[in-house]
């Protein structure tokens, strides 16, 4: 008996940190496909408050890479980064509340654009172009 009384304490005490630390971040992930023969593709989609939606599209350096989010509400922004140096364009840094950007790429292979809400949930139209 006194041992269950122990493991339902730790189980409580354990519950407690999880609450007083806050909840983790939730991504979820896409890849970006465009249709054949275009050079474009749109998404309407939804983020709940703390996920985060990671869009994955390949391209090569020196591509143009158009990205536009569009809310209702205005409460989206993304960054963009490329997978495997992990360094953000211009522009598009964590805090820079990005909701348009177009340049050229910096290198070859996938990028993630991380699309997540300022406040609350978020509904929003989310569109990539790369010429």
């Amino acid at each position: 008996m006194k041992h269950t009384i122990i493991l339902i304490v730790m189980f409580f005490a354990l519950g407690l940190c999880n609450i007083s630390y806050g909840q983790s971040t939730t991504t979820h992930m896409k890849v970006v496909q465009f249709k054949k023969g275009t050079q474009g593709a749109s998404y309407q989609d939804a983020v709940i408050r703390g996920e985060r939606m990671v869009y994955v599209l390949g391209a090569r350096k020196g591509q143009t890479m158009i990205v536009k989010v569009w809310a209702k509400e205005k409460n989206v922004v993304f960054q963009i980064r490329h997978r495997k140096t992990k360094k953000y364009l211009p522009d598009t840094e964590p805090g820079k509340g990005a909701r348009t950007w177009t340049g050229a790429l910096p290198y070859s292979g996938n990028y993630e654009v991380i699309v997540g809400g300022t406040r609350g949930n978020a509904s929003y139209n989310i569109s990539f172009t790369i010429m």
